[in-house]
């Protein structure tokens, strides 16, 4: 990975969507969004894969924040996109991993809105839209 020249004491001050503007979003979801995302995992033989990829994630962003001085070092930053990665491409193999995985897309909607040119509002949309409809199902089919 390519080395800055020099560090910025300042913030940036465009609202371009960087990697550093992403993991700053996604890291004000807070440990309420956590405990949504736990498994119920009594009697099941193999717990959902999801719930593992949506932890590595929410752990990758808060060591990111966690840096003080706002230089994110790059083994933090690349675990963060890794992370990041994986929860991507991670399917759920529960009804209840579906809906933690559906409800942590809405949250990663609702905090970049206000930090990204593209059309922010409908991404929230969509996501708001199958979140709900994956609730609704689940609850149809309890």
């Amino acid at each position: 990975m390519t080395q800055a020249d020099s560090v910025h004491s300042t913030s940036p001050t465009n609202t371009s969507l960087t990697r550093r503007n992403m993991i700053g979003a996604m890291a004000t979801v807070g440990a309420a969004a956590i405990a949504t995302a736990a498994p119920a995992t009594a009697g099941l033989a193999e717990p959902d894969p999801i719930f593992a990829a949506i932890d590595a994630d929410r752990r990758a962003v808060a060591a990111c924040v966690a840096v003080v001085d706002g230089d994110i070092p790059d083994e933090l930053g690349d675990r963060s996109t890794a992370a990041y990665r994986a929860l991507m491409r991670t399917r759920p193999t529960t009804p209840t991993g579906l809906a933690a995985l559906t409800t942590w897309a809405r949250e990663m909607a609702d905090e970049i809105e206000g930090h990204s040119v593209l059309r922010a509002e409908d991404f929230c949309a969509l996501t708001a839209t199958i979140d709900d409809a994956v609730k609704a199902l689940i609850g149809t089919l309890s």
